[in-house]
This record gives structure tokens, C-alpha cells and sequence, in this order.
């Protein structure tokens, strides 16, 4: 295998490339996926079942209005092993008649017509709650408490493949190219789609110091097995800080003009940070805008 000529580093990367790098990595790309599940059920919870958004109109002083319960039900919510309880209400203000829910966890038991006093912000009387409960179905703090126990996965997933980003940028824009020679071979204990991912390490020679170094691979595809030789990039000032060129997102490798061109040219990473975006934007939409 004869090494291609690669344009002298400081190189100028494409914009497809570096968007390989930061999202078609498969820590996050992970990530995205998790992300796209998580995320738009972490901000419907805050923002549709949470005082997280809500609190804020109780803030300063209130008025308050005699009303009576309408209808009380369980929500399906539960905190500290007690139901969450719905009080749908009516009361009148200013001439007009109003009917609002509030919320209470554990039931204390009120009857059709039970009196009630009934709060809200005296510019705002559609938005209200009974004097003591909740204008929302659960707390800020448990929705924050919820949402971040559900992003935790998805974050680590991106923290990790974030982490990588710079060494991918920093040898594609710098990098020198090397020949590297399979030199081991060995199974992990991941699997994907039934098959063993493998871990590949290419040897490859420094021509500056005549040192040699490795680069590695992981891979579960069988094509591999019968890639005897790779070419490497590897960083000039710490050689041992490499990559095989191929195992790069997107699959680099040097055109004939000796720059740095992408094998797959579809970015179908890219829908997994949109479909986030979207469906998210749909949630905030539906809440704040419509």
C-alpha cells in the first residue's frame, strides 16, 4: 500500500468533516438517539405537569375569591407513595365566572360544593389554585429531580463523545499520515446486532524518530478481519496519539488533490440531534406559543 500525498498540515476542513466529528462518533450518536427519547419527555414533564413553569405567576401578592369543588379525581401521579388528587373548581370574580384545577398530594377528602378559597394573580384570574395547593400536578423539584435522572444517560453518552472531538479535529488538521500493519487482534465484550466487536491494533513506524507506535480500531464488522493494513494519521508531536484513518466518523480518507474527503457522504447522523430539536420545539410550542 503506497501513502497518498496529504496537504501540509495546518489544513483546512471541511464542513461535512467536522460535523462527522462531532456527531457521527458512535459515543454520540448514542448520545443524540438517547437524547431524542429523554428530552422531549423530560421538558413535556416540566413544562405540562410541573409548577416549573407555572410558579412564577403566584409570585407577589394575590387576590382571592370564595369558590366551591366542582369534581376531585386521582391523576395517576404519585409521590412518596400517595396519589396526586386533581380539585377541579369554579368561582366567580369581577362579574365572570371562572373554573380552574389544583392539585394535592394524598387526599383529605371534599365533597361536590365544599368551599374553597381560590388564589391567582389579580391580571390573570384563568390562571388560579386553591389557597395551599398546586397549580400543577407535581413540584419543581421533582420534575428537575425526574428530567435530570432521565438526561443523565444521554449526557454521559454525549460527555464521552464530546471528549473526542478535539483529538479527531486536531489530527485531521494536523495529522501525518502513516502505513500501519495489523498486529493484534482480540474480541471485547461488546456486541452489536449479535456480533463480537473486535479491537484492532495497526503498528506503524514514526519516520522521525524510527519509533514504532500503534494505532487502534474497533469494529464488529467481518470485512475488517482482512484488512491487513491501514493507513494511520497520526499527531507529529505525540505520536502515540493516533487513529487508522478509516475508523474516522464518516470514513476519511485523501483525494487526489490531497485533501481530506468523506466515504460516506450521507450525514444521516445529523437526524438525531434535528429530530431533539423538533420534537422539543414542538413541546414548547404546543405549551407557550400556540
Amino acid at each position: 500500500m503506497s501513502l497518498p500525498i496529504l496537504a501540509a498540515p495546518p489544513r483546512r476542513l471541511a464542513l461535512n468533516l467536522v460535523l462527522a466529528a462531532l456527531f457521527g462518533n458512535m459515543w454520540s450518536l448514542m448520545g443524540w438517539i438517547f437524547m431524542g427519547i429523554c428530552l422531549p419527555v423530560a421538558v413535556g414533564l416540566g413544562v405540562f405537569n410541573s409548577t416549573l413553569t407555572t410558579g412564577w405567576r403566584f409570585m407577589g401578592d394575590l387576590a382571592q375569591a370564595p369558590g366551591q369543588v366542582i369534581r376531585c379525581e386521582e391523576t395517576g401521579w404519585e409521590m412518596n407513595d400517595a396519589d396526586v388528587w386533581e380539585w377541579k373548581y369554579s368561582f366567580d370574580y369581577q362579574g365572570r365566572n371562572y373554573i380552574g384545577k389544583s392539585y394535592q398530594t394524598a387526599f383529605t377528602g371534599a365533597e361536590v360544593g365544599t368551599p374553597v378559597t381560590v388564589e391567582f394573580a389579580p391580571g390573570t384570574p384563568g390562571r388560579s389554585r386553591i389557597v395551599g395547593q398546586r397549580e400543577s400536578p407535581v413540584p419543581a423539584w421533582f420534575a428537575l429531580l425526574m428530567g435530570g435522572t432521565m438526561l443523565l444517560m444521554p449526557l454521559v453518552f454525549l460527555g464521552v463523545g464530546s471528549y473526542r472531538v478535539p483529538r479527531y479535529l486536531r489530527l485531521l488538521r494536523h495529522g501525518h499520515l502513516a502505513q500501519g500493519q495489523l498486529s493484534k487482534r482480540e474480541p471485547t465484550n461488546v456486541k452489536v446486532n449479535n456480533q463480537t466487536v473486535y479491537k484492532y491494533a495497526y503498528s506503524f513506524v514514526n519516520p522521525a524518530n524510527r519509533r514504532e507506535y500503534q494505532a487502534y480500531a474497533h469494529s464488529h464488522h467481518a470485512s475488517w478481519q482482512k484488512r491487513r493494513l491501514e493507513i494511520v494519521l497520526f499527531d507529529p508531536e505525540k505520536p502515540s496519539q493516533a487513529l487508522v484513518l478509516a475508523y474516522l466518523p464518516g470514513e476519511p480518507f485523501v483525494n487526489s488533490q490531497g485533501e481530506l474527503e468523506l466515504t460516506r457522504k450521507t450525514q444521516l447522523y445529523l437526524l438525531a440531534p434535528l429530530f431533539t430539536l423538533l420534537v422539543t420545539g414542538l413541546v414548547i410550542y404546543l405549551k407557550f406559543i400556540r
